[in-house]
């Protein structure tokens, strides 16, 4: 299916902060929603999310797989955080903090997110 609207790498950058915060918190409740029904995306930067009016909608499920795996779905947070880090440094932090605090509602999530500081601590280059 076709949704029409515009990719959030490319707006994620000039929002204003209240709405920005928002959209990272959605980011986040997503994510929690795809991991609580055991779906891991595979490819989470903000490329494959399209915002439409206050929705965010992930497209390009090709990578995507379906796993309960605290590992797979650790590597899937990691890729979406290296993403942002690399497309929207400038707002990282707060980025990164709605995300993790609206993710934090699913059941797994302590695990996952500590399993996600592993992962960035056993990288190769920073």
């Amino acid at each position: 299916e076709y949704v029409k609207g515009e990719r959030l790498k490319d707006v994620l950058n000039r929002m204003e902060k209240k709405r920005r915060d928002s959209v990272c918190e959605s980011m986040g409740k997503m994510i929690a929603k795809l991991h609580s029904s055991g779906i891991i995306h595979g490819d989470l930067t903000t490329s494959n999310m399209i915002l439409k009016g206050k929705e965010v909608y992930l497209i390009d499920f090709g990578l995507g797989k379906f796993s309960e795996k605290t590992e797979d779905q650790a590597v899937d947070l990691f890729l979406l955080y290296e993403a942002l880090k690399s497309t929207h440094f400038e707002i990282l932090e707060d980025c990164w903090k709605g995300i993790v605090n609206s993710y934090s509602k699913y059941a797994k999530s302590k695990d996952v997110v500590e399993r996600m500081e592993k992962i960035k601590k056993r990288r190769r280059y920073k």
